[in-house]
C-alpha cells in the first residue's frame, strides 16, 4: 500500500472513529457494491442541494 492510500485510510478511520481493519471492511464493501452496480449497467449518482452528479469509476 502506498503512503497516499494509507493516509486516506487512516483519515477515514479517524473521521469515523473506527479501527483501520473496520475502515478497510467498510470501504471494500462500498467498492464491491459500486462495482457490482456498474457491472449491472447502473449509474452511481451524488446529489446535494438540488444538484446531481454522475460518478464514473475507471478501473
Amino acid at each position: 500500500m502506498n503512503s497516499q492510500t494509507a493516509a486516506a485510510l487512516k483519515d477515514y478511520a479517524d473521521q469515523q472513529g473506527v479501527s483501520i481493519t473496520e475502515a478497510v471492511r467498510r470501504l471494500v464493501g462500498v467498492g464491491d457494491f459500486i462495482a457490482k452496480a456498474q457491472d449491472e449497467g447502473k449509474q452511481v449518482l451524488l446529489r446535494q442541494d438540488g444538484e446531481t452528479e454522475r460518478v464514473v469509476f475507471s478501473y
